[in-house]
């Protein structure tokens, strides 16, 4: 699709550039997407808890208990953020270098 969109008048070098930064925004929202249904997958899980439980001690417990869980998503989501924006400025530093 990002070929058809630029034309023949740009520079073969500069258009491989703007293909991986378009297809490194890509990967990127993929991720987010993906990391956002998996928040949402954790609310309704939290959701289903909390309306198991029989009192406010129960509650609160069953909450605490899902802390860990919650914790090593969002650090995971976090390292694999962190690796595709690496990897994406690397991959359009490498396209910089070579024009």
């Amino acid at each position: 699709m990002v070929r058809k969109l630029l034309s023949t008048n740009v520079p073969t070098v500069r258009r491989a550039w703007i293909e991986r930064a378009v297809g490194g925004a890509t990967l990127m929202a993929l991720h987010e997407l993906n990391a956002l249904s998996g928040h949402w997958a954790e609310l309704c899980e939290r959701l289903a808890v909390a309306r198991k439980s029989s009192g406010l001690g129960e509650l609160v417990r069953q909450q605490l208990d899902l802390f860990p869980e919650t914790f090593a998503r969002l650090a995971l989501d976090q390292r694999e953020r962190r690796a595709l924006l690496h990897g994406w400025l690397a991959d359009l530093r490498g396209g910089r270098e070579t024009a």
